[in-house]
């Protein structure tokens, strides 16, 4: 699926944030990643509040398995009284429930899809043109192949929890986990473009991402 409109980043005005694999509600989750937390009820709390970020103007994408077995009165209490922004997008993950975010929780999203393609303006300084649309796909498990790949499009997942971080950075490919467990997001659930921007900028050695992929995309 693509997302109807380019986004524009070169205002200033709005952040557009990326996220992944909360599993709020998930007690074991504790037991299986180095989060911080004692207790289930304070990783809640640490991520509810960290969603307070998000401007009414910002963007939010949710890469998947935002909840875990919650009651769908209980997510909609926290998305109406914690998210702020009317451009929020859910992709699927694999503990989502496609018919509490489809029916029941349908009106708090800009979309719910399996995977999302999109375009964002940026400014031009970070790749070397005046102005620049890049593209980027989502979804929550990582790809080996994708739309645009070989012209330098990004794929952004979750679904692995960091486990894969080692891989992506060792592959040419332009692929990272934003989920709350790997690198990128450092422990904070929210992952702001610049900061994605600034890895593969960073990967690829300032070299446009498009040239970058020539040659090295055999998965097409």
């Amino acid at each position: 699926m693509f997302y109807k409109n380019i986004l524009d980043y070169t205002t200033g005005q709005s952040e557009i944030w990326f996220m992944a694999d909360l599993h709020l509600n998930h007690s074991n989750i504790l037991k299986h990643s180095e989060r911080p937390y004692l207790k289930v009820s304070e990783m809640n709390k640490d991520f509810i509040d960290q969603l307070h970020q998000i401007k009414e103007n910002d963007y939010l994408f949710d890469l998947g398995d935002l909840f875990w077995k919650t009651d769908p009165s209980q997510i909609e209490n926290i998305i109406k009284n914690n998210i702020k922004t009317k451009h929020f997008w859910k992709i699927l993950g694999n503990h989502d429930k496609e018919s509490i975010y489809r029916n029941n929780l349908s009106k708090y999203f800009e979309g719910v899809s399996e995977s999302l393609d999109l375009s964002i303006k940026i400014p031009g300084s970070q790749v070397g043109d005046e102005s620049k649309v890049i593209t980027l796909s989502l979804d929550h498990y990582p790809k080996v192949s994708w739309n645009n790949k070989p012209r330098g499009s990004l794929m952004l997942h979750g679904h692995t929890h960091g486990n894969i971080d080692e891989f992506n950075e060792k592959s040419t490919d332009l692929r990272v986990d934003v989920g709350i467990d790997g690198k990128l997001a450092a422990g904070k659930i929210l992952v702001p473009l610049s900061k994605i921007i600034n890895y593969f900028n960073q990967k690829t050695t300032g070299q446009r991402w498009s040239v970058w992929t020539k040659g090295k995309c055999k998965n097409l």
